[in-house]
């Protein structure tokens, strides 16, 4: 019976960086393939109301990326489509995303614009009321947004009035809905 050398700790390292690199590069290789194969499956040549979700999900994926510049095309081109056939059913999705896309970048002023775009949106489409899991989903994340938005632009007054309105979403989304986790699923 051969007896095996143990393997140093040098080795080891070695083998774990190697690894590391190797599933850290096939995961971004990942998500580019799965934006090239959104925009090969989605993209249409016509500019239909099709295209403003498709150009939605594309922009998405690339704000998942950091990859802002990328996000921003897309998510333009889903508000020029949406706004050029006048259909207003994805507005808040898009005012949300852009939203989330400046937060991310650190255009806080920017992002509020947006966040208050999606909010008039979400407004005029539920008349104020967040009595349904989704929608009162969308108003809670829609307020630790700009709960967020407002602390990193120093008003921790505004920040937490903002936070303050989202936890008392989620609380009464909580008695309705008492064996649902309301995450973000």
């Amino acid at each position: 019976m051969k007896m095996r050398k143990p393997i140093s700790l040098l080795a080891r390292t070695k083998w774990f960086l190697l690894l590391f690199f190797m599933v850290t590069g096939l995961s971004a290789q990942c998500k580019e393939t799965t934006i090239d194969s959104l925009k090969n499956t989605l993209l249409t040549k016509n500019a239909g109301s099709a295209n403003i979700k498709s150009c939605l999900l594309i922009g998405n994926a690339y704000l998942d990326n950091n990859q802002f510049d990328s996000a921003l095309l897309y998510l333009n081109k889903a508000n020029d489509v949406a706004h050029k056939l006048q259909v207003r059913k994805y507005d808040f999705d898009i005012y949300a995303a852009f939203g989330t896309l400046f937060t991310q970048s650190g255009n806080y002023s920017l992002a509020r614009q947006y966040q208050f775009k999606a909010l008039k949106e979400l407004d005029e489409q539920t008349l104020h009321k967040y009595d349904t899991l989704e929608v009162g989903k969308k108003y809670a994340t829609l307020f630790t947004d700009f709960g967020y938005s407002y602390f990193y632009n120093e008003n921790p007054t505004k920040s937490l009035e903002y936070y303050q309105k989202a936890y008392e979403i989620i609380k009464s989304l909580k008695a309705l809905y008492p064996n649902h986790p309301l995450d973000n699923s």
